[in-house]
């Protein structure tokens, strides 16, 4: 199936659990709700643990997102003829989730750059890392700035060494990041927005009722 285009749904990965029917979206930025409370976890009944993306180089992207954004290795985990993974965690912050960096070793052609996602850091100073990223010859999208849709908080835009979509919001509270949201490019929107409420209220014990009414949902991926 040709898809038309591609639409970005995010997902704040700490969240309490919502109905299908709830329509409320989440913030692309998480901005409209304070750094502290994107991630609160002593109210949540249901998060996202971590957000993974396909990377051209493990030692690349591991060093780009330590060093850049503070992160350490939690473990690697190689699945032989598979695929080698390194999980990243903010060893310092009780906050926000961990990122899975994924290099595909099965022989199958894989395309890791410029993929439709974006990764939602919650940071002190966000100019200071919009900087270290300029300073390895890294795009920055947008120079953080006020942005009155989300009362004036600061953001900004950079892209990673793959060419995935970095927002940094900045919250002065904070001492140090956190991961407080992904965004995933989508070929229908509506259908994962319906998909996401759904698996949000898999807690809940309506929600095998739900599934069922709603029938399977299938996502279709766009020829590359």
């Amino acid at each position: 199936m040709q898809a038309t285009g591609w639409w970005m749904i995010a997902v704040a990965l700490t969240c309490g659990v919502a109905a299908c029917g709830d329509d409320t979206p989440a913030s692309s930025a998480g901005a409209v709700n304070s750094a502290g409370s994107a991630a609160a976890g002593a109210d949540a009944t249901a998060y996202l643990g971590a957000g993974a993306i396909g990377v051209s180089d493990l030692d690349v992207s591991q060093e780009f997102y330590t060093t850049i954004f503070g992160m350490s290795l939690r473990y690697a985990l190689p699945v032989p003829g598979y695929v080698d993974e390194r999980v990243l965690h903010f060893k310092d912050s009780a906050m926000g989730s961990d990122v899975v960096l994924m290099h595909f070793t099965d022989g199958t052609p894989r395309n890791y750059k410029s993929n439709p996602a974006r990764l939602v850091f919650y940071v002190p100073n966000a100019m200071a890392i919009t900087d270290a990223i300029r300073a390895r010859g890294l795009t920055v999208i947008s120079e953080p700035a006020p942005q009155a849709a989300f009362n004036n908080t600061v953001i900004g835009f950079a892209f990673d060494p793959d060419g995935y979509a970095l927002e940094i919001i900045e919250s002065t509270r904070l001492s140090v990041p956190f991961l407080g949201a992904i965004g995933l490019g989508v070929a229908d929107l509506e259908r994962a927005r319906v998909l996401h409420r759904c698996a949000r209220h898999a807690a809940d014990g309506r929600a095998a009722e739900r599934a069922e009414r709603l029938g399977r949902i299938h996502l279709p991926l766009p020829e590359r």
